[in-house]
This record gives structure tokens, C-alpha cells and sequence, in this order.
């Protein structure tokens, strides 16, 4: 078998060499790392430790662990230490370490914990890397993690001050199988525990595994006269189902010989032909030569203790018993002996020789016979009757419990009348009456409510429990401890109420237990990407935006035109079209009431004036200026059409030259762009086509001369300039 060793005494001292001292005690050196880390599991490595000094954390207290693990994505992972008496507290944890939890991406981890609480491996916050650019995210010394970091997978809690000298309570052993054990929550990515180390103020002597096997005796038991040489016995060890001897040299083998329960003499041959008589035990025992000094120091030792000394997790020293042992019965000629005893009014009693036969004697007198060890000795009886009265007793039963006699049960209501059998052998009565005690644990209201944001805590009322001067327990999570009739919890989980009642000796307790359930999760919310810019009069559906709830709390969402956001300004749809940059509300409510609120800024540009003039009507061979009038942004863009004409320059505000190679009315549209926004207006220019030439005749009479034409196909006036002479007078359009 193996265990974990540890050497205690200063005996041990002058065996233990120097290179023993000496030894690491990190889990690569004892054969236990590396181990294979795998999804959603705990792995464990252990270290079977021996300190170098007393075995006790106060006096030779834990100062530094440090651990190395190979694997993907670190926040998938927790660790935590147990101590050989049971501590079990966080080295690593971030604020999520249940199933599911999967936090930092970033790689590998090479870390030590140290005392103190200045530098927290997190405050119950996701892991930030600081070896990142070695390939390592955790990287150096580190204090325990702090802020409320818990453990539901494999239940190990934050240290009580955040601080490793939690485990260096006084009492507490050094000595053990401490387990570094490693939680891994995600899927995906895996890893190993490449290996961990303890280091002790008072150093390390052993960090093995005991090989010490003690094997079976397989004897049968011996019996002979003080002297006899076949009390030289012969008890080799002999080992069974994959068991074998330690190694020779490095580990020895002696018999342990107690006598009533005590250990006189341990020594290297079974020899009991030396021993006085008497009644023996004779055991094996293996242990680790380094060890001799303390296997002798358990001489004087209850052999019990001893054997308990060696088993278990906190072994004193390397050492094994065997699985059995051998009676061994000395004796010698028996002398005379005066045997005064009792017996039940008119009964005998009965002695035996050696050889099972049994002698009746009913009176006093001498009586002679064969010794077991075939030598024969006078026994003077003194034989006294024994006379027993009827006896009544009263008792008090907690709730739910009988009363067990002469391997007998008897439950409540009684009186009982019981037939006992004294120590004598002789039958006596025992009238039993029997009280049922009242004690019980009640727990107000019988129905609970969930805690939530709007009712954050829950009354539990023990006032109605029985007896009315009982004392009060209240267990509950979070290390939750209270001695009053009535508790306020605020916090979800499990409640015990431990009633008990001290006015009965041995005291009644009833107990009972209420689970309450809570959703205290609070949204957490942002929005992924940019918000867009809208121009004036856009339609815009706010169920559009990328909002996320970091905390997965699923609520709903309402939005609102303002804050802080109520029902009173919740927007009838999630569809606006605002004309000006304004600001909505989103409001997240989860199920339990908790509320999470963000603003929204919509960015509105108004919309670019898309006008301008142009000079119309004209002729063909003229041109029509045509100008921008509006008012952007030099950023602002221009797209024209001019009909068919051709402009100068005919890009930007202008102004712009048109021609037309044609006459008619011809329509100019203009589309002006500014900050995403666009309008366009258009106008037409009504181009004219030239008129031909008149064809003037001229009828000179005696006193005056008539011009005269023909009328001009679209010319609406006629104009005559006289260069030379009298004015004269249109007397029509023609004339």
C-alpha cells in the first residue's frame, strides 16, 4: 500500500541526511505532473508532503506555490489548493468559473502565490495577460484573487482574507497529500498541468510516496510455557493481490510486541521465548530505515494509536503494520488461586479445564484442575448469590428518535418493560417511561419569493418554531451565520434553521431548510459598430442598432425619447425619423425586474438647397447664365444636366455659359449632395430660333416715300431705325 509520510521527533534527526533535506518538492520530481487537461472537467496533481520542521502551518507556515500550465485560451481555466486538513481555497479565478465561463483567449500560464493581498491575480474580473508578448498571458508573482471569486464546479471558495496565510492557521498539519486542483469550463481547447511546487518556511524533508508494506502474518496463534524454544516463532510476511516487500535496505522489517493493548518491545526476530508469561500481540511492521528512531519511539504507545499513527493522509512517519497479527500466550505452573465470584440466586458456576470439560461448582470450596498449559492448579471458589431488585427509569427522546436496549429498540409512546441481563448473567426489569420531546424548526412564509431587483430580500421567520426558549441556528450561502429567531437574506441558495432545545440533558435539535431562488443579474449593455448618420426626414428602426448585454441576462428591450426612461416617454415604435440630431433611450429589463439603460445620439444633416437661376427666354445664338443660388458646404457635390447645351465649365456652383445648338424649351435639373443628403430642382430656358430677314420695297409718291415688307414669320415687334433723314412714321406693322 502507499500513503503520504511525514517524520516527526527529534530522533529523526540524527537519520536524516542532507540530500533528504534537500529533496524538491514539486510534482515533475515525484512522478505525479504532467496531467492531461481536458474540457468541461477537474484534473488534480498532488504533492505528498513532509516539512523539515514542526508539523504545523503556524509554526512552519505555507509561503509560496507556484504553478506552470500548458493550454489555450486561460480563461476557460480556475485552480485552486486543498490542504491535508481540508482547506480548499482559490490560487486563480476570474469572474466567471462555472460551466460556460470561457473569459480571456490568451494563452499559457507561469505564475507563483505569495502571502499578502497587494497584487490580486484578478478582483473577480476576467484575466489581463502581462507576458503576452512571451507567449505566456499569466506570467510572475501573484497574491490569492480577490472581489467575491467563487468556484461552483468543484466548490473551492475565495480565501477568507484573500491571502495565502489563510492555510497557516496554528494546528493546522503541513504534513499530507495536498491537491492542486484545476478546473477547466469551455469546450474547445485543452491543455496540461505541466507542474506545481510548494515551498515551506521550515524546507521540505520528504515529498515521495511511502512504499512501506506490511504485508499479512497468515499464523495461527501460539500457546506454550515461559521458555518453551517454539515461541522462537517463524512469521515471514507474505503479500498478496499486487502487493510486494519494500525495497531492502532502504526499508526494514521488525515485530511490534504489545501486551493489554501496549507496545513493550519492537524488535528484529518474532523470539517470545524470553518474554514472562502473559498474553501477547505480535505484529509486523515495514517502515523506511531513515524512520528507525521513530519506530522505536513507539514503545509505551497504545498499539492502536500507533497503528493510526501510520495510516491515513497525515502519517507521522513511513512505516506500515502488517494486516493481522498473532496471540501468543505465555505461561507458567499456576499457583493456588482464591476465585471469590458471584452467581445468580440458585445457579452454579462453571470452570474449565484444558481440555473444554467444565467442572459445575454451586458452593464454596477448592477445586482442582488441568491448566490449558497442562499444569494443574487449586482454585478456592468462593461462591456469593447475587439479588436483584426491579428498577424504573425515566428518559427523554428528542423528535424521531427510540432508544436502543440490549440490541433492542423501542420507540415512543411507552412505558416499556424491559428483561435485562445483568453484568452477573442475571435477569433484572427495567420499567422505562418515556418523554417525546416537542423540539421542531419551523420556517415563515411557507411559500417564497424569488429575489429579484425590486424585492432584493426575503424575511425568514423561525420565530414560530418549538420550544419557545430554544436556541437558534441559521446556516446559509455565503458564509451566512446568524443566531436570531428572524433573518433577512438578500443573497440566493440554501437556508438551514437548526432549532435546539437545552432544557432537556442531552440536548434536542430539529432542523429544516428552505431554497431561495433569485435572478439578480443586471443587463449590461453597449453597442458594437458606429452609429449612423441620417439626413433630414430619414426613417430609421432603432431595432436596427447591434446592442449587446454582456452579462446574458436576456432581457427586453423598450426605447424612449427620454431619461431617465419610463413608461411615460416609452416611444410608441422603434421606427423614427427625427429632423435634428437627437438623442433616444434604450432600456433593458430582465425578468427579475434588473434594469440597464444606454444612450443613443442620431446624427441628422439637414438637406442641401438644390436651387438656382437661369437667364430665359433667348435666342439661338445667345447664351443663358445659369448660377447656383443655394447655400452648402464647399464640401458639398453638384451633378447638372443642361438639356443638350453645352456649359463653361459646367461643374460646381458655376456660374455656368449654356448654348444650345437648337431652339426650344429646355429643362436644366441640378442634384446637390452634402454629408450623404441630397435634393435636385430643375427650371426650363426657352431658346428662340432666329427670324429671316425682311424683304423692304420702297413706293415713292411726290411728297414722300412708302416702305413697305412682308410680314416676318415669329417676330411679335418691328423696329425701324432711320439713319439718314426724317424719322417718318410706322403707319403699320408692314409699312
Amino acid at each position: 500500500m502507499t500513503r503520504i509520510v511525514r517524520f516527526v521527533g527529534m530522533i529523526l534527526l540524527l537519520f536524516v541526511t542532507p540530500s533528504l533535506l534537500a529533496q524538491p518538492c514539486d510534482c515533475i520530481s515525484t512522478g505525479n505532473c504532467p496531467v492531461a487537461i481536458y474540457d468541461n472537467a477537474s484534473f488534480q496533481g498532488t504533492l505528498n508532503v513532509t516539512v523539515n520542521g514542526p508539523n504545523d502551518l503556524g509554526a512552519c507556515p505555507l509561503t509560496k506555490v507556484c504553478f506552470s500550465i500548458t493550454h489555450t485560451w486561460v480563461g476557460d481555466l480556475s485552480v485552486a489548493l486543498t490542504s491535508p486538513s481540508g482547506d480548499n481555497f482559490l490560487l486563480m479565478a476570474d469572474a466567471d468559473n462555472n460551466f460556460g465561463g470561457c473569459g480571456t483567449e490568451d494563452d499559457n500560464i507561469n505564475i507563483c502565490i505569495e502571502p499578502g493581498i497587494g497584487n490580486p491575480v484578478t478582483a473577480n474580473t476576467e484575466y489581463i495577460c502581462n507576458g503576452s508578448m512571451t507567449g505566456i498571458c499569466l506570467l510572475g508573482n501573484w497574491t490569492m484573487p480577490c472581489g467575491g471569486v467563487s468556484d461552483p464546479v468543484s466548490g473551492a471558495a475565495q480565501a477568507p482574507n484573500c491571502d495565502l496565510n489563510d492555510f497557516n492557521s496554528p494546528g493546522k498539519p503541513a504534513n499530507g497529500t495536498w491537491i492542486l486542483t484545476v478546473n477547466d469550463v469551455c469546450p474547445d481547447d485543452v491543455g496540461t498541468l505541466d507542474n506545481f511546487e510548494l515551498f515551506f518556511d521550515c524546507g521540505t524533508s520528504v515529498c515521495i510516496v511511502c512504499e512501506a508494506e506490511g504485508g499479512a502474518l497468515n499464523a495461527d496463534d501460539a500457546t506454550s510455557c515461559f521458555g518453551d524454544p517454539s515461541l522462537n516463532l517463524n512469521l515471514p510476511p507474505v503479500y498478496g493481490g499486487g502487493e510486494q516487500a519494500a525495497p531492502s535496505g532502504e526499508y526494514s522489517y521488525n515485530y511490534v510486541i504489545s501486551q493489554n493493548g501496549t507496545i513493550i518491545a519492537i524488535n528484529p526476530t518474532p523470539d517470545m521465548s524470553f518474554q514472562p508469561p502473559g498474553v501477547y500481540q505480535v505484529c509486523g511492521l515495514s517502515y523506511l530505515t531513515l524512520a528507525t528512531g521513530e519506530v522505536q519511539a513507539l514503545i509505551g504507545m497504545n498499539l492502536t494509536a500507533a497503528q493510526n499513527l501510520v495510516t491515513g493522509p497525515t502519517a507521522a512517519f513511513c512505516a506500515d503494520f502488517s494486516t493481522d497479527c498473532v496471540t501468543v500466550t505465555i505461561g507458567n505452573i499456576i499457583p493456588p488461586t482464591v476465585l471469590d465470584t458471584f452467581a445468580c440466586l440458585g445457579e452454579c458456576v462453571y470452570l474449565e479445564n484444558s481440555n473444554g470439560d467444565q467442572v459445575e461448582v454451586c458452593s464454596s470450596g477448592d477445586v482442582i484442575l488441568d491448566s490449558y498449559l497442562g499444569c494443574d492448579s487449586v482454585i478456592t471458589v468462593i461462591l456469593q448469590p447475587i439479588f436483584i431488585e426491579s428498577t424504573i427509569a425515566d428518559t427523554v427522546l428528542c423528535p424521531g428518535e427510540c432508544m436502543e436496549v440490549n440490541n433492542l429498540v423501542f420507540c415512543p409512546p411507552g412505558p416499556f418493560i424491559i428483561t435485562l441481563e445483568s453484568v452477573f448473567g442475571c435477569d433484572s426489569t427495567v420499567t422505562y417511561f418515556v418523554t417525546q420531546d416537542s423540539t421542531e424548526a419551523v420556517i415563515l412564509p411557507d411559500s417564497l419569493h424569488e429575489l429579484n431587483c425590486i424585492n432584493t430580500s426575503i424575511v425568514l421567520d423561525g420565530s414560530s418554531s418549538r420550544p419557545s426558549g430554544a436556541s437558534f441556528t441559521w446556516i446559509g450561502p455565503a458564509n451566512f451565520l446568524s443566531n436570531s429567531p428572524s433573518v433577512e437574506v438578500t443573497v440566493p441558495g440554501q437556508y438551514t434553521l437548526i432549532v435546539e432545545n437545552h432544557a432537556v440533558s442531552p440536548s434536542c435539535s430539529s432542523s429544516t431548510t428552505v431554497n431561495v431562488t433569485g435572478n439578480l443579474t443586471e443587463p449590461g449593455l453597449k453597442i458594437n459598430g458606429p452609429l449612423p448618420a441620417l439626413c433630414s426626414g430619414e426613417i430609421f428602426d432603432l431595432t436596427d442598432l447591434e446592442v449587446v448585454d454582456t452579462n446574458n441576462s436576456s432581457p427586453t428591450f423598450t426605447y424612449h425619447s427620454n431619461t431617465p426612461a419610463t413608461s411615460a416617454n416609452a416611444l410608441d415604435t422603434s421606427l423614427v425619423s427625427p429632423s435634428v440630431t437627437t438623442t433616444y433611450y434604450i432600456l433593458a429589463t430582465t425578468s427579475g425586474g434588473c434594469t440597464d439603460e444606454i444612450a443613443v445620439e442620431l446624427i441628422v444633416n439637414p438637406l442641401p438647397v438644390a436651387d438656382f437661376t437661369a437667364t430665359s427666354p433667348i435666342c439661338l445664338t445667345e447664351t443663358s447664365t445659369i448660377a447656383y443660388s443655394g447655400n452648402v458646404s464647399p464640401a458639398a457635390t453638384y451633378t447638372w444636366t443642361f438639356g443638350g447645351g453645352t456649359a463653361t465649365p459646367g461643374t460646381g456652383p458655376g456660374p455656368h455659359t449654356v448654348t444650345w445648338p437648337t431652339s426650344g424649351t429646355k429643362t436644366i435639373s441640378l442634384k446637390v449632395t452634402e454629408n450623404g443628403c441630397s435634393s435636385s430642382f430643375s427650371q426650363t430656358v426657352s431658346v428662340a430660333a432666329p427670324l429671316p430677314q425682311p424683304v423692304v420695297n420702297c413706293n415713292p409718291q411726290t411728297n414722300s416715300v412708302e416702305y413697305i415688307w412682308g410680314s416676318v414669320p415669329g417676330a411679335s415687334s418691328y423696329e425701324v431705325n432711320v439713319v439718314i433723314g426724317p424719322t417718318g412714321v410706322m403707319t403699320s406693322d408692314t409699312s
